[in-house]
């Protein structure tokens, strides 16, 4: 499941999750599969559970396949049309270090300095996008309209 992308999406492009609010998430997800009649037999019953599950399932089962092959290209170079524009740099950043091992991606110089600035401007954009009547808190007052 999409699950931990989802959560390292969310800490890193929104803001980071406390243990209860993945636990939620990790649940609503669950729930959604109910909705959709995908069985979460197979599914650890907790966060926890599935963090641990996935964790060892990523060191002891995942592959480089001849599918995986065909999805490396967009996993690091994503069409525009499923996420907008998403630069190398951040498509290299977010590869799981199992995904990166696996397909040889290596950090370039500056890469570490530029997801950072990425990803600081589009936690400040969530900011803002959550609070829609109201001007960002680090605008000055007389920048602030009212």
């Amino acid at each position: 499941m999409g699950w931990r992308p989802l959560v390292t999406a969310i800490d890193t492009y929104v803001r980071p999750l406390t243990p209860e609010s993945r636990e939620r998430l990790y649940q609503e997800c669950c729930d959604w599969c109910r909705i959709y009649r995908i069985s979460t037999r197979p599914l650890p019953s907790t966060w926890p559970d599935f963090a641990e599950y996935y964790a060892e399932a990523l060191a002891t089962e995942l592959r480089y396949t001849e599918a995986a092959a065909r999805l490396a290209e967009q996993s690091l170079n994503p069409p525009w049309w499923a996420l907008g524009y998403v630069p190398g740099f951040a498509a290299r950043a977010v590869q799981h270090e199992r995904v990166r091992e696996l397909l040889g991606v290596t950090e370039q110089p500056g890469d570490r300095l530029k997801f950072a600035a990425f990803s600081a401007c589009l936690r400040a954009g969530a900011r803002a996008h959550r609070r829609p009547t109201a001007a960002p808190a680090v605008l000055p007052r007389r920048l602030q309209s009212s």
